[in-house]
């Protein structure tokens, strides 16, 4: 984990879980890697406008990468703090299905059309659930 925030909410240990986790119960070789990034806002904002051509901050963006590395997956702590708020969980919660989300993204899933995006949501939710991570909402 690579993070450009001071104090993000998470330790760099349970993020590193979080994504093995995702990893190992989606049968990725032990080989592979995800680099998390936290960022902020304006860094997220950035990414947005120069990759997906998007000039709007977002929650989280997923980069593929070549292997052994699946990709990279930028968080923004600014949002992932917001909208923990508005759902009524802590921010690391928010962070780890974040987390979570691009790395699923890394792996193919897809979240645009509404049955892939209920797939999407289901797979996330009972892989942080094994976590013994709760997420509202």
């Amino acid at each position: 984990m690579i993070s450009q925030v001071a104090r993000p909410g998470i330790r760099a240990a349970h993020l590193r879980r979080v994504v093995a986790h995702v990893l190992r119960a989606e049968d990725v070789p032990t080989s592979a890697s995800v680099t998390v990034v936290l960022v902020t806002d304006a860094m997220i904002r950035r990414l947005n406008r120069r990759f997906l051509d998007k000039d709007r901050p977002t929650d989280v963006l997923a980069f593929p990468g070549e292997p052994p590395a699946l990709g990279e997956v930028a968080i923004s702590v600014q949002r992932a703090r917001a909208q923990a708020r508005a759902i009524g969980h802590p921010a690391a919660v928010e962070i780890a299905l974040l987390a979570a989300h691009g790395t699923l993204h890394l792996l193919g899933y897809d979240d645009r059309a509404a049955a892939d995006r209920a797939r999407m949501m289901r797979r996330q939710a009972a892989l942080l659930g094994e976590m013994g991570i709760r997420v509202r909402g």
